[in-house]
């Protein structure tokens, strides 16, 4: 099994459920403890925040504090639902975003190995993670047609 090392950035998005801040307890306490990753961001808003690179740093926050979000009301983070456009809408946004302290794109992918080689060319980022269950559906953010899961896009440092 490959181990994650370096950063973590957490986001919320969606309606403020009451798991959505247990879900970034979770994902927070985990990094730490995994004693693999150095940094823990969460994203103000969350896809705006990521965008407008509005982030707070976890590692700064005492433990008593990131474990009494799990209990509080709303989404700790904000939320938001923002949607990016397609890559040739918008490609200096997806660059701006692939450079960025959050170096990578969650996005959805029609599968076609032309489409990653195209995004590889545009951005020099590749496909760094494909979960194991297929997500929900929508557009392959380079050639727009359909997708039935979203991949990691990042580049190699």
């Amino acid at each position: 099994m490959t181990v994650l090392k370096g950063n973590c950035l957490v986001a919320q998005s969606g309606g403020p459920t009451s798991v959505i801040n247990a879900s970034v307890v979770g994902v927070v306490q985990e990094a730490f403890r995994s004693g693999e990753i150095d940094r823990v961001y969460g994203a103000l808003n969350g896809v705006a925040g990521i965008l407008n690179e509005n982030l707070i740093c976890f590692n700064d926050e005492p433990a008593e504090e990131i474990e009494l979000m799990r209990v509080t009301p709303a989404a700790a983070l904000g939320s938001c639902r923002f949607k990016l456009k397609g890559i040739e809408e918008n490609e200096s946004e997806f660059k701006r975003i692939l450079e960025g302290p959050e170096g990578f794109l969650w996005a959805h992918w029609c599968g076609l190995a032309e489409c990653e080689a195209k995004i590889k060319e545009e951005t020099k980022a590749t496909i760094r993670a494909i979960p194991f269950q297929e997500g929900e559906g929508g557009k392959c953010i380079r050639c727009g047609e359909a997708s039935v899961q979203r991949v990691v896009f990042a580049k190699a440092y």
